[in-house]
């Protein structure tokens, strides 16, 4: 239990979107989640997950096939 003002999440990509709503409840306000590990075509399941959950992108690196996406509970 608890709350924090960042969490890195180096997982594939179902975890990231089976966490989605935890990831939202453990952030404080204006908290970032950073997920990596995903694949570029499963970006978008994540990307809908963290969205349904709450969460706002930031930002959004990708390289080699990989994406890594950074977001934050509003």
């Amino acid at each position: 239990p608890g709350t924090f003002d960042l969490v890195l999440a180096n997982l594939f990509a179902a975890q990231l979107v089976a966490f989605a709503a935890t990831f939202a409840e453990r952030l404080v306000p204006g908290g970032t989640v950073i997920g990596a590990g995903v694949l570029d075509g499963e970006a978008d399941a994540v990307r809908t997950a963290w969205r349904t959950a709450g969460l706002v992108a930031v930002d959004e690196w990708r390289a080699d096939g990989w994406t890594a996406l950074a977001w934050q509970r509003p």
